[in-house]
């Protein structure tokens, strides 16, 4: 096999992989000073209590358990709780 054909083949195999490859964006979930819970890159709201909150973040979903738990900011950037948080707890997506 010459050097073209080597090329060629290596070629054909990344344009493969790439068109089967799904490229997924992390959640990124922090605390801040003021001890809200912060989850970056927004979401939507798919359940609020007091007790539980359920955003579907990017590619998981994420649970958050806890008491008195508030919604201080909910914007395309970020959402931000507040309250006595018990359990995090992160489940796929469902398309």
């Amino acid at each position: 096999m010459n050097f073209k054909n080597k090329i060629e083949e290596l070629s054909k195999s990344i344009k493969t992989i790439t068109s089967n490859t799904v490229i997924s964006l992390p959640v990124f979930i922090s605390v801040d000073i003021k001890g809200n819970l912060i989850i970056d890159g927004g979401g939507k709201l798919l359940d609020y209590t007091s007790n539980r909150i359920e955003i579907s973040a990017k590619i998981k979903n994420v649970i958050v358990e806890g008491e008195n738990l508030t919604i201080v900011a909910f914007d395309k950037e970020n959402i931000r709780i507040n309250g006595k948080i018990f359990r995090i707890e992160f489940s796929e997506v469902q398309q």
